[in-house]
This record gives C-alpha cells, sequence and structure tokens, in this order.
C-alpha cells in the first residue's frame, strides 16, 4: 500500500529511492514465500471452487503491483498462477482463452499506462493522457524493444571501459545466498553486471542475461550459453513435473526467475534456490514424514 500510494504521487523514481532498513528490509525478503504459500493454497484447495477464488486473489493482489511500476516479474508472476492452475487444477476453456486473446489490447493499454506512470507519477496526469493515446500495442513492442539497451551498452564499452569478468561474478553468484547487503561497496555489487554498467552509464537501465555472458566472455559467450543450455536440459529432466504435490509449486516459482534472467541476472537464481526454495521442500518433507509417521503409529495401535 505505501508503495503504491508513493508511485502515484512521485511514479517509479519515488519507489527507487524510498529504501528499508532493519526489521522491514527483513521482511521484503521473506515475501516470496507468500507467493509461495498461495500457489501451494490454490493446489490443495483444488477440489472445490476455493481453487478458483485463490487464482482471481492472485491475479487482483499481484495485477495491482504494476501501480508502482512492477511489470516483468509481475506479469510473469501472473502467468505462472493461470499456468499452474490450467495444469494441475483445471483446464481453461477455449472460450476463457478467446477471451484472453480479446484482451490483449486493453491489457496492452494498461502496460503502456504503468510505462508512462513509472517515470511521472499519476499527479502529472496531462503527461500520462499525451502519452498513452498512441497505439497501446505498438507502444508496448517499443518498450519491450528497449531491452536491447543493456547489451547494446556492454558491447559498446567492455572490455574498453570495464575488464572482461571471465566467469567470476557466476562463480560470486553462486555465494549469493549468503549476501544480504546490496550497497555498492560490496560483493553483491561486484558480481551483479547489471548494477556495474546502470552506475556506468549513471542511469538505472536494469540487464539481461546476454549482457552477463558477453561481460564474462565476449564473442566467446555464445559457447557459454550452449553450456548454459545443456545445464537447464539437464534440469528439466530431473524435475519429475507431477500433476499435484510441492513439485508443481516448485517449479512454477523457478520459471519466474528464471524467466526473469531476459531482464536480470543469473547469478540472483542461486538465492531463490537456496532461501525460498529449498526450505518450502525440506519444511514440506518434514510435515509429510510426520503425517505419514502419524498414520503408521495409528494403524499399529488399530
Amino acid at each position: 500500500i505505501d508503495k503504491i500510494r508513493i508511485a502515484l504521487t512521485y511514479g517509479y523514481n519515488g519507489i527507487n529511492a524510498s529504501k528499508v532498513y532493519g526489521a522491514e528490509s527483513i521482511m521484503s525478503k521473506l515475501t516470496p514465500f507468500f507467493q509461495i504459500g498461495l500457489f501451494s493454497l490454490m493446489m490443495a484447495e483444488k477440489n472445490n471452487k476455493r481453487s478458483k477464488r485463490i487464482l482471481i486473489f492472485i491475479l487482483f493482489f499481484y495485477g495491482s503491483q504494476m501501480l508502482y511500476g512492477g511489470r516483468g516479474r509481475v506479469l510473469l508472476t501472473l502467468v505462472a498462477a493461470l499456468w499452474l492452475y490450467n495444469l494441475n487444477v483445471k483446464r481453461f476453456s477455449r472460450k476463457a482463452l478467446v477471451i484472453c486473446l480479446i484482451l490483449i489490447i486493453p491489457i496492452s493499454s494498461v502496460i503502456n499506462f504503468v510505462r508512462v506512470a513509472r517515470h511521472f507519477g499519476v499527479k502529472n496526469w496531462d503527461s500520462i493522457s499525451i502519452s498513452t493515446s498512441q497505439n497501446p500495442i505498438l507502444e508496448s513492442f517499443y518498450e519491450m524493444g528497449e531491452a536491447i539497451v543493456p547489451t547494446a551498452y556492454i558491447v559498446e564499452n567492455v572490455p574498453d571501459k570495464q575488464p572482461f569478468k571471465y566467469g567470476v561474478t557466476y562463480v560470486m553468484g553462486l555465494l549469493s545466498p549468503v549476501v544480504f547487503n546490496n550497497s555498492t561497496n560490496n560483493m553483491s555489487f561486484r558480481m551483479n553486471i547489471a548494477q556495474q554498467m546502470s552506475r556506468l552509464a549513471s542511469s538505472a537501465f536494469g540487464g539481461s542475461y546476454i549482457e552477463e555472458a558477453y561481460g564474462n566472455f565476449g564473442w566467446y559467450s555464445p559457447l557459454f550459453m550452449i553450456v548454459l543450455g545443456v545445464l537447464l536440459e539437464i534440469l528439466r529432466k530431473k524435475i519429475k513435473l507431477r500433476k499435484s504435490g510441492i513439485n508443481s509449486v516448485l517449479v512454477a516459482f523457478f520459471l519466474i526467475a528464471l524467466l526473469w534472467t531476459i531482464r536480470n541476472t543469473i547469478v540472483e537464481l542461486p538465492r531463490d534456490i537456496v532461501w525460498y526454495m529449498l526450505p518450502t521442500y525440506l519444511l514440506y518433507q518434514s510435515i509429510l514424514n510426520r503425517v505419514k509417521k502419524e498414520k503408521r503409529n495409528g494403524l499399529q495401535k488399530g
């Protein structure tokens, strides 16, 4: 609520300027468990109508976060929720799919509105009205096209202004789960090429896994990307996606983080795995084993 209030007044820059510390910062690290919890609850209630209500809540809750500038990861969360519901709860009808296709135009308008509002703030209504009066679909494609900026900038400035990293950021990324501070003087900054390029350019324009690969290996990065693709394929084969259970929930959560590397760095993936996926899975297994043990004891007594 506070973020929405700040964004409506000051735009996306107001969110960036609003930092959290202490207990509030710790709480921000715990919020992904809420997302996993919602996915799990939707799965657990799939045999009654509550599952559909939970899906609607997820769409509304995360969709509202677009009001303070969240788009990429927010949209991926919405898609993941729909994918999880369609795969494990109830398949969407053809009618629902047609309705979704029809809604592309108004949804594009919303995305375009958020694109402008994150710069001006809703208080500057005149600027937003002028900027959103154009074709919403073309404007949305234009906004997505700007994702080439991080890659173009790093090709232009590395190794001329900064040397190649030669895989150091990926090695440091494996240690990222033990790093909590995001200041520019510590390991978190040194392993994040996107932050380094933003600082070099004096402009925050995000990053991408392609930018990160080039910053490490230059024009040899395609060879590294092949290796990365093989590793992901091995991971895909090892993950046995079932029609129910915690596996589906954690895969959905992981896919959000993985797909977000299109506009983010891969080195943050270990955090999602170690901080959120692993504890959730261990807790689930602990509860499951306790329930099985109680059932066995009950049968023995019977």
